[in-house]
Parts: structure tokens; sequence; C-alpha cells
């Protein structure tokens, strides 16, 4: 809880945060954001480990990413994630995203995934 608390002091007009909560308890069980520039927008989310592995980062992922497209107004959505990450590899794989390119920072190699609202 207090990181989402101290995120949520980070938020800006140009960050758009969600928390997810369990349906049955109604308790936090992390949170995403999108940050976001002129049309297009960063995902990311952490989900507390006791809820990992249970759709709940999914489910947040897809309506972040439905969201940024459509009523967002956003003409692509992109994310970052850590090569051996497999689990959150294929959540943004769930949410329509696809393999960009392999990026090398301080901290190592990671990929990035993008999907991209439909030419009207």
């Amino acid at each position: 809880r207090g990181l989402f608390e101290e995120f949520l002091k980070n938020t800006t007009r140009r960050r758009c945060t969600w928390a997810a909560v369990d349906r049955g308890s109604h308790l936090y069980c992390g949170h995403g954001w999108l940050t976001l520039s002129d049309d297009e927008c960063e995902l990311g989310c952490i989900i507390h480990p006791d809820y990992q592995m249970r759709g709940y980062g999914t489910e947040l992922a897809r309506a972040m990413v439905r969201y940024a497209l459509s009523d967002g107004g956003m003409a692509r959505v992109s994310a970052s994630v850590d090569i051996g990450h497999h689990a959150s590899i294929r959540m943004l794989e769930k949410t329509g995203m696809v393999l960009q390119r392999e990026e090398r920072d301080e901290q190592g190699a990671y990929l990035v995934y993008a999907t991209s609202r439909m030419p009207e």
C-alpha cells in the first residue's frame, strides 16, 4: 500500500494511474499506470506477490491498453520488460502487444513491446 501511495504523489496530468482490487475481498492487489506523451504512452504495472499469476496483471493491462487506444486518444502503447520475466512478457502478449526490439541500459538488456490503434 505504501508503494501505491508514494506513486500517487508523483502522478501528474501526464500519467494516469489505476488501482487493482480483488473482487472478492476488495483488497488492493496492485496498480498500473500510463505515462503519456503526445499520441503515445508507456504502460507499467506492479501486482503484489500474493496476487501474481492469477490474471490481475493481464486484466489491468488490457483495460489500460483499451483506454489508451480509445478514450485516451493514444495511437500507440508500449511497455518495457526484463528479458527473463516470462510472466510479464506473456501478460503483454495477451494484451495484443508484440515484440518491437531489444534494448540495453545501465541495468542490462530489456525488451520493448507495443501495440497500435488500427488506422482509420
